[in-house]
């Protein structure tokens, strides 16, 4: 099974055809949006991690806040580098994502939540991604 590292991961998919990545995105953003709703049941405990599993991933703070949003493919790794770090999470929601589209996902979720261990805001760059940030503010608010 193909496991690449977040770095890796963020400069495979820029050798990608943007374009394909662009035009995939622009037709089936409605499908990868979601809610704190629905993240609240889909949360789960840190003892139910997966070692592989590719997409974006939320986390969630002790006192029930959004502290950060990121994509991967290899989740357990992922949050122990987190944890390693000293940034402490209560528990994770998890949402599929192909790798090839992750990096524009993340970007379209962290800039409209701005989640606060999050350092970069940056504005997705595909055409559709007004819209797509605008439906996530408002599942969220």
């Amino acid at each position: 099974m193909l496991t690449l590292q977040h770095a890796e991961l963020r400069e495979f998919t820029g050798r990608a055809r943007r374009s394909d990545q662009e035009a995939w995105l622009d037709t089936h953003w409605r499908e990868l949006l979601i809610g704190p709703d629905m993240q609240v049941k889909s949360r789960r405990p840190m003892h139910s991690i997966p070692m592989s599993d590719t997409g974006i991933y939320f986390l969630w703070h002790k006192d029930e806040w959004l502290l950060y949003v990121g994509m991967t493919n290899t989740p357990h790794q992922r949050f122990t580098a987190h944890l390693k770090r000293g940034l402490l999470f209560e528990d994770y929601g998890f949402l599929p994502v192909r790798y090839e589209h992750c990096p524009a996902v993340e970007k379209a979720y962290i800039y409209a939540l701005t989640p606060p261990a999050n350092r970069k805001y940056e504005q997705p760059r595909w055409e559709g991604h007004g819209e797509m940030v605008k439906a996530i503010k408002e599942l969220w608010c």
